[in-house]
C-alpha cells in the first residue's frame, strides 16, 4: 500500500483535510477520489453531529492540484469506464464540500487545474498564495469539466464569463480571482499557512451555532421577506439559548471633539 493521497486530522473543533503532495501537483487518480470520498464523508459525519465549527483543505507539495492523472487516464484500457468509476467518488467528495454545515476555508498555493477548481468553488473563505495561478485546462486535455465546476462556476461569475474561462484556458493569477469573488484573499507566499491558522482559531473561538446558523443564513435562497422571517427566528433563537447577553463595546468615532 502506497503512501496516502488525502489525509483527515481532527484537532478539537477543526477538521483539517491535507492533501500530501504525492507527485508534487496532487494529480487526483483513482486512488486519490477513493481517499477524499473517505475523508469527506467523516468530516462531513462529525460537522452535522456537532463535532466541527470549521473544515479546512490545504496542500503539501508544489501545487495545491493540478486535476486528473492524465498519466493514469493514458494508461487504462477503458477510459470511459475509469471516469465514470472516479467521477463516483470525486462527485460525491464535491458535493459533501458544498454542503458542510460549517464553513470551509481553503489555502491555495502553486496551480490549481482541472477538478482542482472544484475545492475552490466549495470553499466559503479562499485563501491565495501571491504566486498561485489558475488554469481550467478541461478544453485543452479533450475533456469537459466535472467536480461541481460547471455548476459552480457560472453561479459565481456569471455564464458568459465561465464560458470563456474554460474554453480559452489562460492562466489566471490569484489577484484576478479575487476582482472575481473566487479567492478572498491573496497573502505572500510564506505566510499562507500562518494566516490560515489564525483565520481558522478566530473561527473555532467563535460560538458554534453562531458559526453555523451564520453560514446558513448566508447561503440560502428565499425571497426577502421569507429570509427576513428566518433571521428573526435565528436571531431569537441564539439569544434564548446564549448563556448572557454579549457584552458590546462601540468605538467612539475617531476625530470628534471632546
Amino acid at each position: 500500500m502506497g503512501e496516502p493521497r488525502v489525509v483527515l486530522e481532527v484537532d478539537g473543533a477543526v477538521g483539517a483535510i491535507t492533501l500530501t503532495g504525492r507527485g508534487g501537483g496532487n494529480a487526483m487518480d483513482l486512488a486519490f477520489v477513493r481517499e477524499l470520498d473517505d475523508a469527506t464523508a467523516e468530516v462531513t459525519r462529525l460537522a452535522e453531529a456537532g463535532g466541527l465549527t470549521v473544515v479546512t483543505v490545504r496542500a503539501r507539495g508544489r501545487h495545491f492540484c493540478v486535476g486528473g492523472d492524465l498519466a493514469e487516464f493514458q494508461s487504462v484500457a477503458d477510459l470511459p469506464a475509469h471516469l465514470d468509476r472516479m467521477t463516483v467518488h470525486a462527485h460525491r467528495s464535491m458535493a459533501r464540500l458544498h454542503e458542510l454545515p460549517v464553513p470551509l476555508v481553503v489555502g491555495v498555493h502553486g496551480a490549481t487545474a482541472g477538478a482542482g477548481w472544484g475545492f475552490v468553488l466549495a470553499a466559503d473563505v479562499v485563501l491565495a498564495a501571491a504566486s498561485a495561478s489558475f488554469r481550467p485546462a478541461y478544453a485543452a486535455a479533450g475533456l469537459t469539466p466535472d467536480a461541481g465546476v460547471s455548476w459552480a462556476l457560472p453561479r459565481r461569475i456569471g455564464s458568459a464569463r465561465a464560458l470563456e474561462v474554460v474554453l480559452a484556458n489562460r492562466r489566471h493569477p490569484a489577484a484576478e480571482l479575487v476582482e472575481w469573488g473566487l479567492v478572498t484573499r491573496v497573502v505572500d507566499d510564506e505566510l499562507l499557512g500562518a494566516e490560515l491558522d489564525q483565520l481558522v482559531d478566530a473561527l473555532r473561538a467563535l460560538d458554534p451555532e453562531v458559526v453555523r446558523e451564520t453560514k446558513r443564513l448566508l447561503h440560502a435562497d428565499d425571497s426577502l421577506r421569507d429570509h427576513l422571517d428566518d433571521e428573526a427566528r435565528t436571531i431569537a433563537a441564539i439569544a434564548t439559548r446564549a448563556p448572557a447577553p454579549p457584552t458590546l463595546t462601540i468605538p467612539a468615532p475617531q476625530g470628534d471633539a471632546s
